[in-house]
């Protein structure tokens, strides 16, 4: 099977390499990846994998498969195909996010709810929208838009909307009991069950607190394996300093065994997420052909991604790497 879809490969890039008009671009996935939906320039091209013809020039290249709840996993890549070429691109999808359709809609809808009058926003909330929960919780607890402050009723929000699966809100009530307030007593037996709850509902910053915990206590081999495992649960629920730091564990063998092909691929997330310390480590790999084929253009590219200025911080390192080159 293998050799035949190579062979038709083969006499994809032979059909257009004297065209002036296309290239053969080839899309390959693995395991649950298999049948994500393709798009160039975003147009709809098939399932993966999948052969193409594609025009010659910058092409921006999606691989996406859907979810329920509008999630889904993507992968991104920005390709240049010349006249008559040939090129293989593999897509290994990132973790399960919300898509920017349904981030929106959430974010048009809690807009929404900020501007109805209060009376309303709590018949919506007694209906049974965890969203007008916490927007109604946020209110008391806060005086939102002039509205009266009662911290008490506040507390019984976001209790209730905790209890109807909201993810902030069982975080929320984490950090109340974990810190202790005049409405919550400090209860870290108590903080620690909603912090299980909010990880296990799928919220990343809830597993890195977890690990956070697990790192503060010993040492232990074993520890150490279930760090890692915690940690590697948050990246996957998309938290790009825990796909960072996943690539770490892989790269240097901490709490799993050491897998470099592993490591580059979560640096590569968390640098398509905008890491600058994974943007920098996938860098070097490039430069070193350490668990990815040693390619100087693309170890400049991470490079200079690292080095740009962003909300006021750049990676010094990344800026050293180019200065030694003349780059910079």
């Amino acid at each position: 099977m293998r050799n035949r879809s190579a062979f038709s490969f083969f006499l994809l890039c032979l059909a257009f390499s004297g065209s002036t008009y296309a290239a053969a671009l080839r899309v390959t996935c693995e395991g649950n990846d298999v049948g994500a939906e393709v798009l160039v320039n975003g147009k709809f091209r098939g399932e993966c994998p999948v052969d193409l013809s594609v025009p010659n020039g910058a092409l921006k290249l999606l691989v996406r498969k859907q979810g329920e709840g509008g999630r889904e996993r993507v992968f991104e890549q920005e390709i240049r195909m010349s006249e008559g070429s040939a090129k293989k691109v593999e897509a290994n999808l990132g973790p399960w996010r919300l898509s920017p359709a349904e981030v929106q809609r959430q974010d048009e809808k809690v807009k929404r709810l900020y501007a109805l009058p209060l009376d309303q926003l709590e018949k919506q909330a007694r209906s049974g929208d965890p969203d007008a929960m916490v927007v109604l919780a946020r209110s008391y607890s806060g005086g939102i838009q002039n509205r009266p402050i009662d911290k008490v009723v506040g507390l019984a929000w976001w209790q209730k909307a905790a209890e109807a699966g909201n993810v902030t809100a069982m975080y929320n009530l984490s950090l109340m009991n974990h810190m202790g307030t005049p409405e919550v007593p400090k209860n870290p037996a108590q903080a620690r069950i909603w912090l299980v709850k909010a990880s296990e509902a799928g919220l990343a910053r809830a597993t890195e607190s977890l690990a956070s915990e697990l790192d503060t206590t010993d040492r232990s081999q074993a520890n150490q394996e279930e760090i890692f495992r915690m940690t590697l649960r948050a990246a996957e629920q998309g938290s790009p300093s825990s796909m960072l730091r996943t690539g770490s564990a892989y790269s240097s063998g901490t709490g799993t065994p050491r897998n470099l092909e592993s490591a580059v691929l979560w640096w590569r997330r968390a640098a398509e997420a905008g890491n600058q310390y994974a943007m920098f480590e996938l860098a070097n790999s490039y430069e070193k052909g350490q668990g990815v084929a040693a390619n100087h253009e693309q170890a400049v590219f991470w490079w200079r991604k690292a080095a740009e200025l962003q909300n006021g911080f750049r990676n010094e390192k990344a800026v050293e790497e180019l200065k030694k080159r003349g780059l910079l």
